[in-house]
């Protein structure tokens, strides 16, 4: 697998500084454990695609789940951060010097989205602090499964998300692993025919190592 190297920072430092410490030891040839939720939340955890390149990294930062995504600088494709309120509902997205909220009336618990009646409520687009739509989200499980990134096989739960804003609609598959506290591959499903027209998954899952400390603290 091709990971990003170095000198290809300059261009997104933020996001390299989260993950190419992750992309690095990809290269080792140990097999090690699979990540859990005890990983995510100690120092986090990377998913990366060798083709095309992209990496997404995960951590808690103040308690708030949050992640950097990095793609092929061939792309030309600007790093990307996002906040969640949960792992299946991102509610701020930003990259390229934009950025947009999705603000829910109520925001439901993990809890809630997986129970079996599902859930929905109401939601606004909101960009720099000025709502451009508002309508409604609905989640609903839908199935179970077992999902493997490399040598790492998760038991998911398969959520379907529909997000439905005037002519702004959003209809995704989001397979959540509960051991890992988090959605491993998300499914863009054309709302007319219900087939994928798009997916973002992975082929290597890794914790992140705890930061070395430097002589001296």
């Amino acid at each position: 697998m091709s990971v990003t190297p170095l000198k290809t920072c300059a261009w997104a430092s933020l996001a390299c500084a989260f993950l190419v410490p992750l992309a690095a030891r990809a290269q080792d040839t140990a097999q090690p454990a699979c990540p859990t939720r005890a990983d995510l939340m100690a120092h986090g955890v990377q998913m990366t695609r060798s083709s095309p390149h992209m990496a997404i990294a995960y951590r808690y930062e103040d308690g708030t789940l949050v992640s950097y995504r990095a793609d092929d600088p061939a792309l030309s494709r600007p790093p990307q951060r996002e906040t969640y309120a949960n792992p299946l509902i991102v509610t701020r997205q930003e990259g390229g010097g934009a950025s947009f909220e999705l603000r829910y009336a109520e925001t439901p618990g993990i809890e809630e989205l997986l129970g079996a009646k599902g859930w929905t409520g109401s939601v606004a687009l909101v960009i720099d602090d000025e709502v451009k739509a508002t309508g409604d989200a609905s989640y609903k499980v839908i199935g179970e499964g077992k999902l493997s990134i490399g040598a790492c096989t998760y038991s998911v739960t398969q959520v379907s998300e529909d997000i439905q804003m005037g002519k702004l609609t959003s209809h995704i598959l989001k397979e959540y692993a509960p051991e890992l506290g988090l959605v491993i591959r998300t499914t863009k499903i054309d709302p007319e025919t219900g087939k994928p027209i798009g997916q973002v998954s992975f082929d290597e899952i890794v914790a992140r190592a705890p930061k070395q400390k430097q002589e001296g603290q």
